[in-house]
């Protein structure tokens, strides 16, 4: 008898394995929106997917054997939805360009975006983010950005909701893009770099004269608003001059 139930047991789960839903991760602020600083200065260029995944695989559900209960994908590539993502999010600080090609570009990798349930519910986000000079090529910021949610729940397996284990996907993607709009060192780097771009085919070779008032200028609207320390600000004030 205890085989009999042990076998239909795993023959339910091997025909639940197929099952799959599809979902959609989307960025909503948790954050009051700052003070525009000018014209947004950055364009988003699609993130690379360097997960161990599918490029819209995001997660699991598994049975008491840790086998494959359900599959969790999104409609769309996840680097398409991230980038949508970091979109949405300079544009409520006022940081994104208008057009496609501003003075400074956002690249970056997704090392970990997924979601599983087993024992307990838990979601990863593991970002890279980096502003570029679009004109020369010069990378001047980089940071890795991170987030994780974990949390046990009475239904498991089967009766485990692949929606619940997506929200959490998309908390940790929130918290991992609100972690870089609350750094000051990208705050600083995004609204303080050069508004003048290079004629297009030229390649800038130095900071003008034009440009370095124009960061100057960004920097102290800044400390004005108190989005930056006396501290950073100083900082900053000084890699802006032994530019020159």
């Amino acid at each position: 008898m205890v085989w009999l139930r042990v076998g239909i047991a795993l023959w339910v789960a091997s025909a639940l394995g197929g099952c799959s839903s599809k979902v959609d991760l989307r960025y909503a602020i948790s954050e009051p929106v700052r003070t525009s600083i000018g014209p947004g200065l950055v364009s988003v260029q699609r993130l690379a997917d360097a997960r161990s995944k599918g490029s819209n695989e995001l997660g699991v559900v598994r049975g008491g054997y840790g086998n494959v209960l359900k599959r969790v994908y999104t409609d769309r590539s996840v680097a398409e939805l991230v980038t949508n993502a970091l979109e949405q999010a300079l544009a409520t600080q006022g940081l994104l360009a208008n057009e496609d090609a501003g003075p400074l570009r956002l690249e970056g990798s997704i090392l970990k975006l997924d979601c599983n349930h087993y024992f307990r519910r838990e979601a990863h986000t593991r970002l890279v983010l980096s502003l570029v000079d679009a004109a020369t090529g010069e990378k001047i910021f980089s940071r890795r950005y991170e987030a994780d949610e974990t949390g046990i729940s009475l239904a498991v397996g089967i009766f485990a909701r692949t929606k619940t284990i997506a929200s959490m996907a998309e908390r940790t993607l929130r918290d991992a893009i609100d972690q870089a709009l609350a750094d000051p060192d990208f705050i600083v780097a995004a609204s303080t770099a050069p508004r003048l771009a290079a004629p297009a085919g030229a390649r800038r070779t130095g900071p003008t004269s034009s440009d370095t008032s124009e960061r100057l200028r960004a920097l102290e609207q800044l400390r004005e608003e108190d989005l930056v320390t006396p501290e950073e600000y100083e900082r900053k004030r000084r890699e802006i001059l032994d530019s020159l």
